[in-house]
């Protein structure tokens, strides 16, 4: 189990931004006139709306709302996690930074490691710091799924919503909280359990992609995932916790990616944590892919369930990749 270790690093900024649509499982029924009822949906995958960005919003515009929010330094590098960048080319990080009007030469890059990206993004922006003589650094997670939706596709289609969250670290000891260690790992996946078929350099988009709707998300072994995030991760969460020399019981909040409600729920169960230990946005945003965790974060913070103490973030996506990120709380 790797396990990096953080000294002197402090998370300085902490926001989110969700889109100001809340979609509710009705309007997606009765606009695609599905044959489902809005009550299964509910009790069955737990979720009752999600947010969708404006036509208007692609993912360095949500990035910026979530960044504004944030005390700003003009001369930071920038690591944005996205699986929904505005355009295959030019990076949607360089785009932010000409959006925040940011000047200097500090690298900004995107980074994708599916639902688990922010995770990566706040391990690179702490290398960052350890590496350099810079003060600050900037990691962001922003995601537009809606984007990627098929209408008619009833496993994927109430799933996913869209945020961004924004996190400024700086050395030092002194902020919201200091980073302590994170756990980054990659486990080569045989198959694809969920993916979008087209639009890479694989299968480049055409009009056969289009009339075959491969440019949307497809979910074909949803099980394996749940198999694999209740299973394997909970067996990865209490390794890599105690790698870092602690116990779970130590952690007086733990965040995770939300991708579904019932397995949150049921990873807690495996993992001796109560309700009062864990929030689940699941049900009012979605899954906003990388951003999820971070926006969770950032609402558990708002609203003051953080006490002083251990803070675990803990996501998985596809691929499989898995990001662990260990915080003290002040």
């Amino acid at each position: 189990m790797s396990i990096q270790f953080h000294k002197d690093i402090c998370l300085s900024g902490l926001a989110y931004y969700v889109p100001e649509r809340a979609v509710t499982n009705q309007e997606i029924i009765d606009a695609n006139k599905l044959r489902i009822k809005d009550d299964w949906i509910s009790g069955r995958i737990g979720i009752s709306h999600r947010r969708w960005a404006a036509q208007d919003q692609a993912a360095s515009d949500l990035a910026v709302q979530a960044l504004g929010k944030i005390p700003q330094v003009q001369e930071a590098a920038l690591f944005v996690s996205t699986i929904s960048s505005d355009f295959l080319t030019p990076s949607t990080a360089s785009l932010i930074k000409q959006k925040m009007q940011w000047k200097g030469f500090s690298p900004s890059i995107d980074m994708s490691a599916a639902c688990a990206g922010h995770i990566f993004s706040i391990e690179q922006a702490a290398f960052r710091l350890h590496a350099t003589q810079e003060t600050d650094v900037y990691s962001v997670a922003t995601e537009v799924r809606s984007r990627y939706l098929n209408p008619s596709d009833r496993r994927t289609v109430f799933l996913f919503g869209d945020g961004a969250c924004a996190m400024r670290f700086s050395k030092g000891t002194k902020g919201l909280a200091s980073l302590d260690w994170t756990s980054t790992q990659t486990w080569a996946s045989d198959d694809f359990e969920i993916l979008v078929p087209a639009g890479g350099s694989k299968t480049p988009l055409s009009q056969s992609v289009l009339d075959n709707q491969e440019q949307f998300i497809r979910m074909n072994d949803g099980g394996k995932i749940v198999d694999a995030t209740t299973g394997g991760l909970v067996d990865t969460v209490v390794a890599a916790i105690e790698a870092a020399g602690s116990k779970v019981s130590e952690y007086s909040f733990v965040v995770f990616h939300q991708g579904n409600g019932a397995i949150i729920r049921s990873i807690c169960e495996s993992l001796g944590l109560g309700p009062e230990k864990t929030l689940v946005t699941f049900g009012e945003l979605g899954n906003s892919s990388s951003a999820s965790c971070g926006i969770t974060l950032a609402q558990a913070h708002e609203r003051r369930l953080i006490q002083p103490g251990k803070v675990l973030m803990v996501t998985m996506g596809a691929g499989y990749h898995v990001g662990l990120a260990s915080f003290t709380f002040s």
